[in-house]
C-alpha cells in the first residue's frame, strides 16, 4: 500500500514554543515561533528570521485581530505533519516567568529600536517581554488576579480622583473611589499592552463592569448599579436627532471655565423656585421682554436704577408712591391729578426675599471620609489601600510607620463573659410595607438614627446581602436593643458614626453595617483622654450582649477621628470576636491601650 502524506493522513504532531515575532509581512495574525525540542536555541543555527510563519487558528464567527506577542508561550499543530513546516497556532499557555531567558533563542529578540516603537503603558520603559517587573508572577493581567494593579489603569484612577468638587448653593462632591475589588477567578479581564482594559467582574458583592482608557478615561458600573462616567481629555457627543434625559433624583453641574449655550429652536424652563445669583454682570437681551408676576414684583439695588425708552408707562390701579431725598424731573409737559404722593415706605418695597439654596444632608462621603471607617472587619486586609492612600498623599508615611510601630502600654486578653441577650421581637416590622425614619426600634433609637449618623448620612433602607428591607429592620432592632442601648445606659453621651450602610460603601467584602448588625461609636468626654477607649471596650464586653467588640485606632490624619468602637449583634450563637485595629488594620486579638493620633487629643 501506498502511504498517504497530505493533511489528515500524515499523523497528528503537537508542539509548544516560543513567539520571536509577530509582525507578519502578510498581516494575517500569523507569528514566528521557536518551537521546544523542533528548533535549536542558538541563532546561529536558527536565526529569528528563518523560523516558519505560525498561523493562529480563530473561532468561525471571529473577524477580530488578536494575535500572541513576543516570548508568549504558544501552542499547537504541525498541518504538514512530521515534516514540521507548517506550524499552526491554537492557543496561549498563561505561564510564570522567572528570568529573561537563558537562551540565544526562546525569547523576545527585539531591538532597542523596535521596542522604541511598540506599545507600552504610561511610565513603561522600553524592554522586552517579559517585563522585569513581572517575573515571578503569572503572565495574566494583574487586574485579574489582582495580587497587585501596580503600572495597570486602576492605579491611574486611584490616583487621579477629583475632590472637593463645589456646587451652587454651597457644599462639595468627590468622584467615588474605584470599585475594583476582584477575586481571582471571577473577574474576566481583556488588558491590552498600553494598559487599556475591560472587565466584567463576577467578584461576588463586588460584581462591575468597566471600560479603561489608558489615560484613565473610564466608564465604570458598580455593583449597586451606579455608573461613573470619566473623561480625562475632551469630550464630544453628536445626536441626530431628539435627545430624552430623566433625573429622578438631584442634579450637581460644576463647570470650571466658561459655558456657551446656543439654542436654534425655542427654550422652555419651568421650576418650583429659581434662585440666580451672578457675582459679576447679568445682561439680557432680547427683541421684546415680559416678566409677569401672580404676586409681587420687588427691585432694590446699593447702586443707581436706570430705566430708558422712547416711552415709559407706569400704571397702578390703587397708588403710586416715590420717596427721594432730591426728586428732578426734566420734561417739557408735567400732568398731575389730585391726591399726594405719600411715602415711598408705603410702597412695601424691601430686599427680595431670595431663600437659601436647599438640599437633602445627604453628601457622598470623599474617600479620605469613609477611609477612617472603611476596615473594621477582621477579614480585611488593609495593606494595599494605604499603600495606594500614602501615594496619593491623604495619608502621611510617618503617620502609618508611627502606627505600625506603635506597642501596647497595657493589654486584656480575657474572654467574653457569657451575657444572655435582652428580649426583642419584629413580629410588628415583619408587618409593614414601608419604613419611616420615626420608626421607634428602642427607647432611645429611631430608624432615622441608624440611617442619618455623625459620618454617614442619607443612605436608605434597602435589599442587600439576601436580606430584604424587614429583615434588615429587624436586625437594627436587635441591634439597637441587646448592644447600643446598654452602651447607652453605660455612656450617655455616646455618639454614632455610622450604622446602616448601603451596599458598596464598606471596603470589606460582607460588612456587617450593610446587614444592619453593626455600629461605630465615639464618646465625646474622652476626646482629651482617649486611653479612656480601652477602658470602655473591656467594659462593653464585659457587660453588653454583642457579637463583635473592636477597639480601632488610626494615626493617619488630623481629620481622623483618633479612636472609636466597632460594635456588631448578630445573635446569641454567633462566635465573639474581639481585636485591636490600628490605621484600618488588625493589630492583635484581645485589647491593647496604643498611641493614637495626630487627631485632637492625641496622647503623650
Amino acid at each position: 500500500m501506498i502511504d498517504k502524506n497530505y493533511a489528515g493522513m500524515d499523523g497528528f504532531i503537537w508542539w509548544m514554543g516560543i513567539v520571536e515575532s509577530r509582525q507578519d509581512p502578510l498581516t494575517l495574525g500569523r507569528c514566528q515561533v521557536r518551537i521546544f525540542n523542533w528548533h535549536s536555541p542558538s541563532l546561529a543555527d536558527i536565526p529569528s528570521e528563518n523560523l516558519p510563519w505560525a498561523h493562529p487558528v480563530n473561532s468561525l464567527n471571529s473577524g477580530s485581530f488578536t494575535t500572541p506577542k513576543e516570548s508568549d508561550m504558544v501552542f499547537g499543530f504541525f498541518a504538514d505533519g512530521r515534516n514540521g513546516q507548517v506550524p499552526i497556532i491554537v492557543g496561549v499557555v498563561p505561564n510564570f516567568p522567572i528570568d529573561k531567558g537563558k537562551f540565544e533563542g526562546f525569547k523576545d529578540l527585539r531591538t532597542s529600536d523596535q521596542l522604541e516603537d511598540a506599545p507600552k503603558k504610561p511610565n513603561q520603559s522600553s524592554e522586552t517581554y517579559p517585563l522585569k517587573d513581572r517575573l515571578n508572577e503569572s503572565s495574566l493581567s494583574r487586574m485579574a488576579v489582582n495580587k497587585t494593579v501596580a503600572n495597570t489603569v486602576v492605579a491611574t484612577r486611584r490616583k487621579g480622583i477629583q475632590k472637593n468638587i463645589p456646587i451652587a448653593g454651597g457644599g462639595n462632591w468627590a468622584e467615588p473611589f474605584p470599585g475594583f475589588n476582584a477575586k481571582y477567578p471571577y473577574n474576566q479581564v481583556i488588558e491590552s499592552e498600553s494598559g487599556h482594559a475591560f472587565e466584567l467582574d463576577d467578584t461576588p458583592h463586588d460584581e462591575r463592569v468597566t471600560i479603561n482608557h489608558r489615560t484613565g478615561t473610564a466608564d465604570e458600573f458598580y455593583p449597586s448599579g451606579s455608573k461613573l462616567e470619566k473623561i480625562t481629555k475632551n469630550k464630544y457627543e453628536i445626536i441626530m436627532n431628539d435627545d430624552f434625559v430623566f433625573i429622578k433624583g438631584e442634579c450637581n453641574i460644576t463647570i470650571g471655565n466658561d459655558a456657551n449655550i446656543k439654542i436654534n429652536g425655542k427654550a422652555l424652563v419651568e421650576a418650583n423656585e429659581m434662585d440666580v445669583t451672578v457675582k459679576k454682570d447679568f445682561r439680557l437681551r432680547a427683541a421684546n421682554i415680559k416678566i409677569e408676576s401672580a404676586g409681587k414684583i420687588d427691585v432694590k439695588a446699593s447702586g443707581n436704577i436706570n430705566q430708558q425708552g422712547s416711552n415709559i408707562n407706569i400704571k397702578a390701579s390703587t397708588k403710586v408712591a416715590i420717596g427721594a431725598a432730591t426728586l428732578e424731573v426734566p420734561v417739557a409737559d408735567i400732568k398731575l391729578q389730585s391726591g399726594s404722593a405719600g411715602s415711598a415706605a408705603a410702597s412695601g418695597l424691601s430686599s427680595p426675599s431670595i431663600s437659601a439654596y436647599s438640599r437633602e444632608e445627604f453628601k457622598e462621603p470623599t474617600p479620605e471620609v469613609s477611609s477612617n471607617f472603611a476596615f473594621e472587619e477582621p477579614d480585611v486586609d488593609a495593606k494595599d489601600y494605604i499603600n495606594q492612600k500614602i501615594e496619593e498623599g491623604v495619608y502621611k508615611k510617618e503617620d502609618i510607620d508611627a502606627g505600625n510601630a506603635a506597642k501596647a502600654t497595657e493589654s486584656d486578653t480575657s474572654p467574653a463573659k457569657d451575657i444572655p441577650p435582652l428580649s426583642g421581637d419584629c413580629g410588628d416590622i415583619h408587618k409593614m410595607t414601608s419604613f419611616s425614619p420615626s420608626l421607634q426600634l428602642s427607647p432611645n433609637f429611631t430608624l432615622g438614627n441608624m440611617l442619618n449618623c455623625a459620618v454617614t448620612r442619607g443612605v436608605q433602607i434597602k435589599p442587600q446581602h439576601g436580606y430584604t428591607e424587614a429583615q434588615i429592620v429587624c436586625n437594627l432592632k436587635m441591634l439597637c436593643i441587646n448592644t447600643l442601648e446598654p452602651i447607652k445606659k453605660l455612656y450617655p453621651n455616646m455618639v454614632l458614626n455610622s450604622v446602616f450602610r448601603n451596599l458598596g460603601s464598606s471596603k470589606a467584602s460582607k460588612s456587617r453595617h450593610e446587614m444592619g448588625m453593626a455600629a461605630d461609636i465615639q464618646i465625646p468626654s474622652f476626646t482629651k483622654a482617649l486611653e479612656n477607649y480601652y477602658d470602655a471596650a473591656i467594659k462593653i464586653r464585659d457587660s453588653v450582649p454583642h457579637t463583635q467588640v473592636l477597639l480601632e485606632y488610626t494615626t493617619t490624619s488630623s481629620a481622623a477621628p483618633g479612636t472609636w468602637i466597632h460594635v456588631s449583634y448578630e445573635g446569641a450563637n454567633a462566635p465573639k470576636v474581639h481585636l485591636t485595629y490600628m490605621n484600618h488594620d488588625k493589630y492583635a486579638q484581645g485589647f491593647h491601650k496604643l498611641k493614637s493620633g495626630p487627631a485632637p487629643g492625641k496622647l503623650g
